[in-house]
C-alpha cells in the first residue's frame, strides 16, 4: 500500500459532506464510516498510524460498492475510487483470488459452468459456496464466439469500431453482442472482435489485486489496434474500467450508436411497461445522457427509469461476498418495478442485470431484463 500516495489523495477532501446524499451504503445505514468522507477519514487514520486497520475497519472499507457517484459530486476532484483500490492492495487482497481467476479465465469459466455447481468443491471455501450461487444465474445460451474477427459494414462505410466482449460478458451478454454487430453494420459501421482479448480487470481492481488488473490492462492494450474509431462495450461496468486502463476511445455501445447512427422512429406504445435502469457504472463513464437521448430520439418521448439507492447493489462480486446489503440496495428498484407494473427491464450492465433478475424473481415478479440494443434489435425487427 502506498501510504504517501494515499495521504496525498485524502487530503484533498475538505469534509464538506456533499458526497453523503449520493452514496448508496451512507443513505442505507446513516453511519458515517458507511460515508466517503468517513472512509476517507479512517484511511488517513491508517496510513498516519492513528488507526489499527483491524477486521471492523476493514469492513468499512471493503462495503464501498465504488460506484464512484461520490466522485460526481465532489467539489474538490478527490480519486476516491483509485484510494481504496490502493489501500485494499494491502488490506483485502487475495481474499478472493482463486474464485477471481476463474470468473475471469475463458476456458476456466466455460468449464466451470460445463461441470455446474459441483466445481464449487474443489475451491477452498468461501469461494467455493460463492461460485455455486454463482453458476445458477448464468443463462444457459451459447457463449459468445471470438472466432469471428471482421463484420463488414452492409451499408455505405461510415467507420469501423473494435468490440469487447468480456469474461464473463461471453455467457452473460452474448445476444447483446449480436444485436450491437447486426445494428452497426447496417449503419454502415465494420466491426471487428480482436480475439486475444481477455477480462478487463474491474474486479481486479477493486479486490486489491492491482498487479493483476495491470497485467490485464497491457493484455487489451496489445489485443485492440487502437486505430479504430472506438472501443465498444456492452456492460458499462467493463466499460469504466477500460476508460481508465486503455488510451483509446471506449463507449457503451449504445451511447455511441445514440450519438453515431439513426434509426427509423418507433411507435411510443413500444415503450409500454418498459423501463430504464441506468447503472452507476454508466453514470461514471458519463454516458448515461446519451444512452437517455437514444429512445428519446426513437419515441418523441422519455422512457420510464427506475432509480434506487444510486447502486443496485450488484458492484462485480459484492452481490456474492455482501448478499444481505445487496438485497437491501436492490428492494427499492424491485418495489418500484412492481408498483409500475413493468414487465421489460433494459440495463448496460451485466451485473445489474445479474443481480437484479434474481432480486426479481425472489420477490416473485417475472420481469425479462435485457440489454438496449437487443431491445432495440426487436422492436426494428418487428417495424420492419
Amino acid at each position: 500500500m502506498d501510504r504517501t500516495s494515499i495521504q496525498q489523495k485524502a487530503d484533498q477532501c475538505v469534509k464538506c459532506g456533499l458526497c453523503l446524499p449520493h452514496c448508496p451504503t451512507y443513505q442505507l445505514y446513516r453511519d458515517e464510516a458507511e460515508s466517503p468522507r468517513g472512509r476517507i477519514a479512517l484511511l488517513q487514520g491508517i496510513t498516519s498510524g492513528l488507526l489499527e486497520a483491524d477486521e471492523r475497519l476493514i469492513g468499512h472499507l471493503d462495503n464501498c460498492l465504488l460506484c464512484r457517484r461520490c466522485e460526481g459530486a465532489c467539489p474538490s476532484g478527490v480519486e476516491y475510487a483509485a484510494m481504496l483500490d490502493e489501500a485494499r492492495t494491502e488490506l483485502t487482497a487475495r481474499r478472493h483470488g482463486r474464485l477471481l481467476d476463474l470468473l475471469t479465465s475463458k476456458g476456466l469459466l466455460d468449464m466451470a459452468l460445463a461441470v455446474g455447481r459441483g466445481i464449487g468443491r474443489f475451491l477452498p471455501q468461501p469461494d467455493g459456496s460463492l461460485l455455486a450461487k454463482l453458476l445458477p444465474l448464468v443463462p444457459q445460451q451459447k457463449p459468445f464466439s471470438l472466432g469471428t474477427r471482421l463484420y463488414p459494414a452492409l451499408s455505405e462505410p461510415r467507420g469501423h469500431v473494435e468490440l469487447f466482449a468480456g469474461c464473463v460478458g461471453r455467457h452473460l451478454d452474448a445476444s447483446a453482442l449480436e444485436a450491437v454487430i447486426t445494428l452497426l453494420t447496417r449503419q454502415g459501421f465494420s466491426v471487428s472482435v480482436p480475439p486475444d482479448q481477455g477480462c478487463c480487470g474491474a474486479m481486479h481492481a477493486h479486490a486489491g489485486e492491482r498487479e493483476k488488473a495491470f497485467l490485464l490492462a497491457e493484455s487489451n492494450r496489445e489485443a485492440f489496434s487502437g486505430r479504430a474509431d472506438a472501443i465498444l462495450v456492452t456492460s458499462s461496468g467493463c466499460g469504466q474500467q477500460l476508460q481508465q486502463s486503455l488510451e483509446y476511445p471506449v463507449f457503451e455501445a449504445t451511447a455511441f450508436l445514440a450519438e453515431h447512427c439513426h434509426f427509423p422512429g418507433l411507435p411510443p406504445e413500444s415503450l409500454r411497461n418498459t423501463a430504464l435502469y441506468l447503472p452507476c457504472s454508466l453514470d461514471a463513464m458519463q454516458q448515461a445522457g446519451s444512452v437517455r437521448s437514444l429512445f428519446g430520439n426513437l419515441t418523441g418521448e422519455a422512457m420510464p427509469e427506475i432509480e434506487g439507492f444510486g447502486c443496485c447493489g450488484g458492484a462485480g462480486m459484492h452481490m456474492l461476498t455482501h448478499p444481505q446489503m445487496a438485497q437491501q440496495l436492490a428492494a427499492p428498484v424491485v418495489e418500484k418495478i412492481r408498483e409500475e407494473g413493468i414487465d421489460t427491464l433494459l440495463t448496460t450492465n451485466s451485473g445489474c442485470a445479474l443481480h437484479l433478475g434474481r432480486s426479481l424473481s425472489d420477490a416473485g415478479l417475472f420481469v425479462t431484463l435485457m440489454h438496449p440494443l437487443e431491445w432495440l434489435q426487436q422492436q426494428l425487427e418487428t417495424t420492419r
